[in-house]
């Protein structure tokens, strides 16, 4: 029997079923919460990102703002495909896989803020 680990399969094709989301719309609308309406003593800069899949909103976040981002997934295929996105942002960018069974530590804690969106 051949075990297939969660979002293998769905990594491949993540991209094309989320073409439907305006990132650069969630980016901007995320940016204008953490700026407007959270009541933060400073713009958060160091950010952490739960169920990142293959960082298409972290792309966007990281293109509008000047945030570092670690983004973190459960599955290692989607972090692999989210790495190569974000190798242009290898500055303020970190992988890090969680698989929420226990304890977890990430790396560059602690965070300004964290995010987990859509099916997360």
């Amino acid at each position: 029997m051949t075990t297939v680990h969660p979002y293998t399969v769905l990594a491949r094709v993540y991209n094309a079923v989320m073409a439907h989301v305006d990132y650069e719309g969630w980016a901007d609308y995320l940016l204008h919460v953490t700026d407007d309406v959270l009541d933060m003593p400073e713009a958060p800069t160091r950010v952490l990102e739960l169920g990142a899949g293959t960082g298409l909103l972290t792309e966007a976040l990281l293109a509008a703002s000047d945030w570092h981002i670690t983004v973190s997934d459960r599955s290692e295929d989607m972090l692999s495909a989210a790495q190569a996105r974000l190798a242009g942002f290898t500055e303020r960018t970190a992988v890090d896989p969680i698989d929420f069974s226990g304890p977890w530590k990430a790396m560059g804690a602690p965070f300004d803020l964290q995010l987990l969106l859509y099916d997360g």
